[in-house]
């Protein structure tokens, strides 16, 4: 058998099959340019209840859950999301009421988003900055 090379189309739109609580998920790598600022708003998030300067207000808890939103909305190809009420389809919404399951599906689309290790350095980095 010979050696295929993959075309770009073959490596933009693979797929990597995960287990999340025992549950099948298939998710794909996301434009890191359309989360950039949802980022951002998740480690302000972060830094002020840290911190516990003051308390997290409305705003960027919703904030937060838009872009937890974006994320899942973006990396999972299955099972289908929606973010309104459609027919055979899950609503992203209901993702969110179980926090351990919608966290790891995070990680999980972030880190073969960006590849693990540099998903670490990324992070890490990030709170060495804020200090």
């Amino acid at each position: 058998m010979f050696f295929k090379s993959k075309t770009l189309q073959d490596h933009l739109n693979e797929t990597r099959t995960i287990k999340a609580h025992g549950m099948k998920f298939k998710i794909k790598r996301i434009d890191v340019l359309d989360v950039c600022t949802g980022a951002k708003v998740c480690a302000s998030v972060y830094d002020t209840y840290k911190v516990g300067k003051q308390p997290i207000d409305d705003v960027s808890l919703s904030k937060t859950k838009s872009h937890f939103i974006d994320v899942l909305m973006a990396g999972i190809v299955y099972p289908a999301l929606c973010r309104k009420e459609e027919d055979g389809k899950i609503l992203v919404d209901n993702l969110l009421t179980d926090w351990d399951l919608a966290g790891e599906l995070y990680g999980e689309i972030m880190s073969y988003t960006y590849g693990k290790k540099n998903y670490k350095q990324l992070i890490s980095q990030s709170i060495n900055l804020q200090k």
